[in-house]
């Protein structure tokens, strides 16, 4: 039985062969912290979260191209609302604080709790313009950094002009979406929004919904909504947390079977049986980055492996507009100071097109490893890549 690493490891999960059932499985893990998961349309899942180190074997995610797909999304997919009140249903203290979770800057204008002209459930913010236009409600939330959301709001206005919007970043004290205009200034309610992305090392924002710029005018807000959108967000969620030169616990397995049940807890847990085992690596990061040609990773000391010793490779190749190129983890003595990188053999793979390879050795290696990209016709590839030592089955 594989052991995973101590708590905190990051742990990736990935298809290998798949018999043409349900590619998923389960891994049951000491959470500690619930999972944040994360999904591709037509590639392998992917599972972060903070765990204890036990592994019982019997594997996780991935539902591409089969019909549990949209159950599974729905399940497990993070599309909680991030707001709160969004309907303005909850009514401040009184006073200055006229809905509860918003924050009121009335400015030389008025804050009012609509009664009457609503969109969902039965109130609405109005907010009537004063001379400086300066009359906003707003709402700050926590984010991932990296991650896109979906910005949503249904509104509608009295006058000449249209409400605005604007989405502050209030780690980095600047502008995600600088104040906008809804485009509404009609009488009907009608959505509005857009997508936007949290710069990194952003992990608050604000959302401010403001008066018209012409004094008295009226806009009205109602069902306001920021999700994080679902995408193909190996990359922000775990793989872009996971830098060139990290660790990585590795495994890629092969399922077969329908799923039998699931399991609702601080995990949502898919129970069917493994087909085959492959062991846990324990390694690095060897490249991470969108590539655009020919071009050598940093060289990383791994240390020696002696035969019969298993050293691994996974390679992804998550998107990219490209036709083929071929990838090679090379190996080197001393980081190419007098011993030249040169292929290590059976570790070299013909891409031309997205997915995921595993491949292995047991010939003796030298301590450096580094990715090699070469044959390269293409425009780009977004490509991660891990190598370590095989332990366990």
């Amino acid at each position: 039985m594989a052991k995973y690493g101590n708590t905190g490891t990051r742990i990736l999960l990935d298809q290998y062969d798949v018999s043409g059932f349900l590619n998923s499985a389960n891994l049951n893990l000491d959470v500690e912290l619930p999972p944040v998961t994360c999904f591709s349309d037509t590639g392998p899942r992917v599972l972060e979260g903070n765990y204890g180190h036990s592994h019982a074997h019997n594997g996780f995610i991935d539902t591409a191209g089969d019909s549990f797909d949209e159950n599974i999304w729905a399940l497990l997919s993070d599309t909680t609302e991030k707001l709160s009140n969004v309907e303005f249903e909850t009514a401040g203290a009184g006073g200055a604080d006229v809905f509860g979770t918003w924050v009121e800057t009335a400015g030389d204008g008025t804050i009012t709790n609509e009664g009457a002209l609503v969109h969902g459930g039965t109130h609405a913010c109005k907010l009537t313009a004063g001379a400086t236009a300066n009359t906003k409600v707003a709402q700050t939330i926590s984010v991932k950094a990296g991650a896109t959301y979906a910005l949503s709001f249904w509104t509608r206005a009295v006058g000449v002009g249209a409400g605005r919007y604007g989405v502050y970043d209030v780690t980095g004290a600047a502008d995600i979406v600088a104040i906008a205009s809804t485009t509404v200034p009609g009488t009907s309610y009608t959505v509005a929004g857009l997508m936007f992305t949290t710069p990194a090392g952003c992990n608050q924002i604000r959302l401010d919904l403001w008066c018209p710029t012409v004094n008295a005018d009226i806009a009205y807000f109602d069902d306001i909504s920021i999700t994080q959108v679902a995408s193909d967000h190996f990359l922000t969620d775990l793989f872009g947390a996971n830098a060139a030169g990290s660790v990585a616990y590795e495994q890629v397995v092969r399922f077969k079977s329908q799923p039998r049940s699931v399991a609702s807890g601080q995990a949502i847990l898919l129970n069917l049986t493994a087909d085959g085992a492959n062991g846990v690596s324990r390694g690095l990061v060897l490249y991470n980055a969108t590539a655009t040609g020919n071009a050598n990773g940093t060289g990383y000391n791994q240390g020696i492996t002696t035969t019969p010793a298993v050293y691994q490779v996974v390679i992804r190749v998550f998107s990219g507009t490209f036709t083929s190129f071929t990838l090679a983890v090379q190996e080197s003595s001393d980081d190419e100071a007098g011993d030249p990188y040169a292929t290590i053999a059976g570790l070299s793979q013909a891409i031309t097109g997205t997915g995921c390879w595993r491949l292995t050795t047991t010939a003796t290696t030298e301590a450096w490893k580094r990715v090699n990209i070469a044959s390269w016709v293409g425009t780009n590839a977004v490509i991660i890549v891990t190598g370590g030592y095989l332990q366990g089955t």
